[in-house]
């Protein structure tokens, strides 16, 4: 019999009092980490939106433009707004 999960806050998570504080990298990490356990385009753009926060918005619109370009998530209702926050972010 499988014991069930339970909720993991990560380091990277807990203790951040603001976006300044959190451990983007870790996060990033995670995401990566998840990915490759269950490939899904929802989490491959999570990713992005950490990279965005982390590292600058140009490496997270390279992924989300694969995104588009790929027809995932185009039915997806965040992902225009997520996009047009990397170009304002970008300019």
């Amino acid at each position: 019999m499988r014991t069930p999960c339970k909720p993991v806050s990560p380091p990277a998570t807990r203790s951040a009092s603001s976006t300044d504080d959190t451990d983007w990298e870790q996060i990033i990490a995670l995401y990566e980490a998840l990915g490759h356990l269950t490939p899904s385009p929802a989490i491959e753009l999570n990713r992005a939106v950490a990279a965005a926060m982390g590292r600058g918005p140009a490496e997270a619109l390279v992924v989300v433009d694969e995104l588009v370009a790929q027809g995932q998530l185009a039915d997806y209702p965040f992902l225009p707004s997520v996009r047009g926050e990397l170009w304002r972010a970008q300019y």
